[in-house]
């Protein structure tokens, strides 16, 4: 045993040599490896509350890295999003600022290298505005699903609002006539048997990109059944009457049925089941004498949305 003792300091210093080799050689390992980075509007650090990003390019872009084996499993993920730290001097000079693509933005190990093709580009460029608040006019959304047989209005509760964005760009709107637009509204929920007239409101989504409105736009979207062409349908026609009459005699209608014009929204008339949802008849109020004849309105049981043309048939009594 005492050979392993011996020399024991030179054993020490070979078994540190021999670590560091080691270590040396595993990190001379690499693996070649793509990465994708993402550069979104939270990579951008140190904006002052009255600047805003006007653009970014790129805004997607791939590398090619080389990577120690050792340092392999530290890539948690294939996407990187790097940390761009804004100059005060460059934004107020230039109102944009170009970052070098290196490690230390993509949060990358030193030892990390990444292999630039000779026409790659190197550079992050990141342009921005001043914000300032104005009023821009704004659009009547458009109405999407609404039933047939249902007329539709839209009425804003404003005809311009207040916004806040970029210089440059509401200077461009104004000048343009651009309006602010709203997503569309869908009435696929709207009961198209609805009779009368119904107003909803409701509060307006804004579908600006670089423009942010800071009003609630609200519409009063107003639903009201179309009116339909008339219906003509024949019913017979019963006869109300005291018992008194009923013992004079016989009682007589000409015609026994008739034909009526039918008015009201397209949708009902449409919808509409004449022997079930009518009923016909004539009120006699008098006692008629021998052989009597005469001019009787016809009266309707129906819906109350409903209304027709006025008729008559002729009424004749005979004594028993």
């Amino acid at each position: 045993m005492k050979y392993l003792f011996n020399n024991w300091e030179l054993k020490i210093v070979a078994l540190v040599i021999a670590l560091g080799l080691w270590q040396y050689t595993n990190g001379q390992v690499r693996v070649d490896r793509t990465i994708h980075v993402t550069v979104t509007d939270a990579a951008i650090q140190a904006l002052p509350a009255e600047w805003q990003i006007t653009s970014i390019e790129p805004r997607q872009f791939t590398l090619l890295v080389s990577t120690p084996a050792n340092l392999e499993r530290t890539f948690r993920t294939d996407v990187l999003v790097p940390r761009l730290e804004v100059s005060a001097r460059e934004l107020l000079k230039n109102h944009r600022q170009e970052f070098s693509i290196g490690n230390r933005m993509l949060g990358l190990d030193d030892d990390i290298r990444i292999a630039f093709e000779s026409d790659a580009r190197r550079t992050i460029t990141v342009t921005f505005d001043q914000v300032e608040d104005g009023y821009l006019p704004v659009e009547t959304p458009r109405l999407e699903h609404v039933p047939p047989g249902l007329e539709s209005t839209v009425v804003l509760d404003r005809t311009r609002v207040k916004v806040s964005g970029p210089r440059t760009r509401l200077d461009e709107l104004r000048q343009k006539g651009h309006r602010i637009q709203f997503l569309p509204v869908s009435l696929e929920d709207a009961d198209p048997m609805q009779i009368g007239q119904r107003d909803e409101k409701l509060s307006l989504k804004d579908q600006e990109q670089m423009v942010r409105v800071l009003e609630d736009v609200k519409a009063t979207i107003t639903l009201r059944p179309k009116r339909g062409q008339p219906r003509t349908v024949t019913i017979p026609v019963s006869m109300l009457a005291g018992p008194e009459i009923w013992q004079r005699g016989r009682i007589e209608l000409n015609p026994p049925q008739v034909t009526l014009t039918l008015r009201g929204p397209e949708n009902l008339l449409a919808a509409l089941k004449p022997e079930d949802d009518l009923i016909a008849y004539v009120n006699l109020r008098r006692v008629f004498g021998p052989e009597a004849l005469s001019e009787v309105p016809v009266q309707l049981i129906a819906p109350s949305w409903l209304s027709w043309d006025p008729v008559t048939v002729q009424v004749a009594t005979a004594e028993k």
